[in-house]
């Protein structure tokens, strides 16, 4: 709700992006490191044997920046074509919950199986990197989607007019 106020800035459209990303990616790396206190707490306690360390927890946790980054740019892209705020995080809701819901359709049956391939959540892996370890080929796939995406969210936000209602694809 401030760009107005921040466009009449002289501040360019691509460093407010670039800022807005980064500050995002900051706190969302410092939220992570910050739930990681319960594992400090919670790992003496619990039975693990010598397989998992604080060091594999923390590791495994931050795996989820990559998942992380493709909904955000995905989210920045949504945020400079749509027509509204709330319409930008109507339809990333929707987005991230189909995809949720592929990813566990895909582990009921064989039949279901090949929804996996639909779902971001498949390719961060969450769930076997304690017992697989890291597939690094689709931690990489993640990253340049979300590279892409960004990138596209950078033309749209530079394009983006102020006050104009509808949908701002690629104006020129």
């Amino acid at each position: 709700g401030t760009a107005d106020f921040l466009f009449a800035q002289p501040v360019s459209r691509r460093r407010l992006y670039i800022e807005k990303f980064v500050g995002w990616l900051l706190g969302a790396v410092a939220i992570l490191l910050l739930t990681n206190l319960g594992f400090l707490f919670g790992l003496p306690l619990i039975d693990v044997g010598d397989e998992l360390s604080l060091l594999d927890l923390v590791a495994a946790s931050l795996l989820a920046v990559p998942l992380l980054m493709f909904f955000a740019t995905a989210g920045l892209l949504l945020g400079a074509v749509a027509p509204s705020r709330g319409t930008a995080a109507a339809i990333l809701t929707v987005v991230v919950v189909v995809a949720y819901v592929f990813a566990s359709f895909a582990q009921l049956t064989p039949a279901t199986e090949g929804l996996r391939y639909l779902s971001p959540f498949y390719y961060a892996g969450l769930t076997d990197v304690l017992t697989a370890g890291v597939d690094w080929w689709h931690q990489a796939l993640l990253l340049g989607a979300s590279a892409l995406l960004g990138a596209l969210g950078l033309l749209a936000f530079e394009r983006r007019d102020i006050g104009v209602e509808g949908w701002q694809f690629w104006r020129p």
